[in-house]
């Protein structure tokens, strides 16, 4: 099974934070001022050829991991943002079996 370098925790320049923003009725911007959101992740590429993915996701204050999260940003918010970010992944595979055209 190979496996992707993990990732250093990152800055909230992902989906994610657009999300939480948007549920919060925040701009981007706004939700930096009071908001952090980093995360790491591993992906597996598993035999039959799936990708698996494994993240952890932490909200922090604005200045990082010693200060708390401000403006309603809770767990449940954090949940349901990447409910919605990973409710838009898709991936197309084309079938092996039939013949291109």
């Amino acid at each position: 099974m190979e496996r992707e370098p993990r990732s250093p925790v990152a800055p909230d320049d992902h989906v994610p934070a657009r999300e939480l923003a948007a549920l919060g009725g925040l701009s981007v911007a706004a939700l930096r001022s009071q908001v952090r959101v980093a995360y790491a992740k591993v992906a597996e590429f598993q035999a039959r050829g799936a990708v698996h993915v494994h993240a952890v996701i932490r909200l922090d204050g604005p200045d990082g991991p010693d200060t708390a999260p401000a403006g309603g940003a809770t767990a449940q918010r954090l949940a349901e943002a990447v409910a919605r970010t990973a409710a838009r992944v898709a991936v197309t595979v084309k079938d092996p079996t039939v013949a291109s055209s």
